[in-house]
């Protein structure tokens, strides 16, 4: 039986998945419970196959450390970089060879509101009290989404509950986010009419829970963020005043794509989309498409319409939520473990298909360390030859681009130098040297910019120091903290 080296970084562990989180991951789980018969997967720290989520940047673009085969898995508002992944697993609808996956990842992880929205409509509860509901945890900004402006704006009409911890207004926020989180929601919303249903971007494909968890909850969804749920539809149904804007486009007033929205504009611009991409179609008679409108004064209109007209309201709860019977769990799980068993199957040399380059070699470089390979390589002397003078450096230096060093001292090395001091609270000792390091340094910080990457390489000497203590590599690492003190 083939065995498959397999490491997951750089995902909502922060980074930081032990070998027991691992293999409690669902998607792991998955994996092993429907290839276990072709290939024994175990995790490792030097893996032949690397998967890796979307918040690199919370840990400095780990993935970027491995040489394996890469496969990038998104669940957020972020697309493959194809000159960094060898396979993309993400929301867009493209056809890339045997390098891409189309996968909404939440009607897997989300199954159980998935399943429960697909029967919503054969016994609905007409009989709610409350009128609608609103549940956010991130505040996002309305560059990105204009979810907080709707909200207030629907609020004039009727009173909207938030039962999150952003604008919370009901006494404490609903249930556990990071617990049991979707059967807390559901009782909640299982009062109510209405919930808002806004995503944190806007753009073809890019579907989370939301839209679902209100259809398992009973409510009708107001939502907006997927436009592509109207792809294939050559009219709209009228709705009372419902226009496109002209031409099919966007807004002047908002940058195509991004839509950092700077009018009360709605996006109704309808993408082109092979239907031989489009897995699934959503009824859309079934729920409230912001899109549907021109503007959020038109959809509150209607949403008055909806909220007044027993019939109308009555008849939208009785719409199925997809056409034609679709059963998203089964299919993207086989969709899933096909993709994966294609790239597990094939002569490891074979597999890889991102390109290699000068150019792409200087782009991962950067994005590691923020600094340009020539400049970079200087500093890699610098960090293996104590004996190298740091201060011959600060011309290059001074040729990085402000933002980079900015971004570097205010986060990355303030963070690391934070969580040393805080390792060493409870060790005196410990803490008078690293209060020793910096204040020793700290008018030559001041003088010139090149120190401030000193720091870094202090804050991570001290890390190691510490770490490493009981093993002699701790008094090593002291020795070179003292030596690189004595260099400058």
């Amino acid at each position: 039986m083939k065995k498959i080296y397999l490491k997951y970084v750089d995902n909502w562990y922060n980074g930081k998945m032990n070998e027991g989180d691992f293999y409690n991951d669902f998607i792991i789980r998955l994996l092993i419970n429907r290839l276990s018969h072709k290939y024994e997967i175990l995790f490792s720290d030097k893996p032949d196959y690397l998967i890796y989520g979307p918040f690199g940047y919370r840990n400095n673009y780990e993935h970027l450390n491995y040489e394996c085969i890469r496969i990038s898995l998104t669940s957020e508002y972020i697309q493959t970089d194809w000159s960094i992944a060898d396979y993309g697993i993400d929301f867009d609808f493209i056809d890339f060879q045997d390098r891409h996956l189309r996968f909404p990842f939440y009607f897997l992880y989300h199954a159980d509101d998935i399943k429960k929205a697909m029967v919503k409509h054969i016994n609905p509860d007409f009989q709610r009290d409350k009128f609608c509901a609103y549940m956010v945890t991130d505040p996002s900004r309305i560059e990105f989404t204009p979810r907080d402006l709707f909200f207030k704006k629907l609020s004039l009409y009727k009173k909207v509950d938030s039962g999150g911890r952003h604008l919370n207004n009901i006494g404490g926020p609903i249930g556990n986010r990071y617990g049991n989180f979707s059967d807390s929601k559901n009782r909640w919303l299982k009062n109510y009419k209405f919930n808002i249903c806004f995503e944190n971007g806007s753009s073809p494909g890019y579907i989370t829970e939301k839209l679902f968890q209100a259809y398992a909850g009973g409510c009708i969804p107001i939502y907006w963020g997927d436009i592509s749920l109207r792809s294939g539809e050559n009219e709209l149904a009228n709705k009372g005043g419902i226009k496109e804007v002209e031409g099919g486009g966007i807004s002047n007033e908002i940058v195509e794509q991004g839509m950092r929205y700077k009018t009360r504009e709605i996006n109704q611009y309808i993408p082109r989309i092979s239907e031989s991409l489009i897995d699934y179609k959503i009824n859309l008679k079934s729920f409230i498409n912001a899109h549907d409108f021109s503007s959020w004064d038109e959809l509150i209109d209607y949403i008055k319409y909806i909220d007044n007209d027993y019939n109308a309201y009555s008849s939208m709860l009785k719409e199925p939520v997809f056409l034609n019977d679709f059963n998203p769990v089964d299919f993207y799980e086989k969709k899933l473990v096909a993709f994966f068993d294609n790239i597990f199957s094939q002569d490891y040399k074979s597999a890889f298909r991102r390109k290699c380059g000068i150019h792409v070699f200087r782009k991962f470089e950067f994005m590691k360390t923020g600094i340009e390979v020539p400049i970079l390589k200087k500093q890699l002397e610098a960090k293996n030859n104590t004996d190298y003078k740091i201060e011959n450096l600060s011309q290059e230096i001074d040729n990085m681009r402000q933002t980079v060093v900015n971004y570097k001292i205010n986060n990355f090395l303030s963070y690391k130098l934070g969580f040393a001091m805080y390792k060493l609270k409870n060790n005196i000792f410990y803490m008078l040297v690293m209060l020793f390091i910096i204040k020793k340094n700290h008018l030559f910080f001041q003088e010139n910019r090149i120190n401030k990457r000193l720091y870094r390489h202090l804050g991570k000497m001290a890390i190691f120091a510490y770490k490493n203590w009981y093993n002699n590599q701790g008094v090593r690492a002291l020795k070179k903290i003292i030596k690189m003190l004595k260099s400058v």
